[in-house]
């Protein structure tokens, strides 16, 4: 196929790949992977093929960490960071009520969520406690707060029904995928999109497109 002809001297894989190294730091070990472009039963294809990064992390690591995702896909992250750290001290007070009732001197279950966490309890010396809380806030932000980070460069032959340019062209997509332990492209945050001709791509423009991609993730 002459499309696949064309991009063959672009080394967006390695690109990929280069960031994906990056991240490995954290613990977020993968590579970029093909996209399909042949079909097969319940599979109908909408791309000429490409390249897609699609790096795991999980809310737990991200609200340990103190990093930070581009702003717009951190309301959504930090949302749910929220939600499990109130989960978690619910389920805390409802399995030891008793001993919050008896420590901070009141019955009132509102009361309680309002003066209790980790910190506090340390105060009170209440190691224990304060530890078993900790463990309830790891494990409720850890227990499907799976997201992932996302690159993709999609081809787009000619006559693609999806083609902008009218002729062979790319498109490269970047986000934060916060559908949480499932990934679907549904939760897909887009921080950076742009479709380019193959004709008007060069390394150094490959280079220049991939980083403005990876600076809009932050």
């Amino acid at each position: 196929m002459q499309f696949m002809d064309n991009i063959f001297h672009l080394d967006i894989e390695d690109q990929f790949n280069e960031y994906a190294e990056e991240l490995d730091q954290y613990g977020m070990d993968k590579t970029a992977d093909p996209i399909n472009f042949e079909g097969y039963d319940g599979f109908m294809p909408f791309t000429n093929g490409g390249w897609g990064l699609k790096i795991m992390d999980d809310l737990d690591r991200l609200a340990g960490s103190g990093d930070q995702y581009n702003k717009k896909a951190m309301v959504q992250l930090q949302s749910a960071i929220d939600y499990s750290y109130d989960c978690a001290l619910l389920d805390f007070i409802d399995e030891y009520r008793d001993q919050l009732e008896a420590i901070y001197g009141t019955r009132e279950g509102e009361n309680l969520k309002q003066v209790v966490n980790y910190h506090d309890l340390y105060d009170k010396e209440q190691g224990e406690l304060a530890e078993k809380l900790s463990e309830d806030e790891h494990s409720a932000l850890s227990e499907g707060g799976e997201f992932w980070v996302e690159m993709r460069a999609q081809y787009y032959a000619a006559d693609n029904y999806r083609n902008e340019t009218g002729e062979d062209e790319i498109c490269f997509l970047a986000g934060i995928n916060t559908d949480f332990g499932y990934g679907r492209d549904k939760g897909l945050v887009e921080t950076f999109e742009r479709t380019v001709k193959v004709s008007d791509l060069d390394d150094d423009k490959l280079k220049e497109i991939i980083q403005e991609m990876r600076n809009s993730l932050d």
